[in-house]
C-alpha cells in the first residue's frame, strides 16, 4: 500500500466544490458572476483546527469556524473557491478555501474558513 492509498483510506467524508467567473449574460449583455461545480462527491477528511471563536456586533454574536480539508494532491481547489462538506456523521459544511498545500504523492492540505 502506498502512502497516498494509507491517507485516502481515511477519507470518509465527502465535498463539492464550486467556483465563481464572470460571464456575460446574452440577453442583457452584462457581465453576471456565475458559480460554477468544479469537483463533487470527492473523498476527503475534514478537521476542525480551531474551535467557533464568537465576536459580537451590536446585538448579533457570530461564531467563525476554522477547519482544514485533506483530499487528493490532484483536487483542484483554490484560493476563494466555496466548498460543501458532508461529514460521514452527516454534518453539512458550506466553507471557503484558502491557499491550499499539497505533498507531491500523498495529499492536499486546504485551510477553509466559515467566513
Amino acid at each position: 500500500m502506498t502512502e497516498r492509498e494509507a491517507i485516502e483510506s481515511t477519507y470518509f467524508d465527502r465535498c463539492d466544490t464550486f467556483r465563481r467567473s464572470d460571464a456575460k449574460n446574452p440577453d442583457t449583455k452584462q457581465t453576471e458572476q456565475t458559480e460554477t461545480a468544479v469537483l463533487q462527491d470527492l473523498p476527503c477528511a475534514l478537521s476542525q483546527n480551531r474551535r467557533g471563536e464568537l465576536s459580537l456586533s451590536g446585538d448579533r454574536g457570530e461564531a467563525a469556524g476554522g477547519y482544514t480539508l485533506f483530499c487528493s494532491p490532484d483536487a483542484d481547489i483554490r484560493k476563494g473557491d466555496k466548498v460543501k462538506v458532508t461529514t460521514k456523521a452527516g454534518q453539512t459544511f458550506i466553507l471557503w478555501a484558502g491557499k491550499g498545500f499539497s505533498y507531491a504523492d500523498s495529499h492536499s492540505e486546504i485551510p477553509l474558513s466559515e467566513e
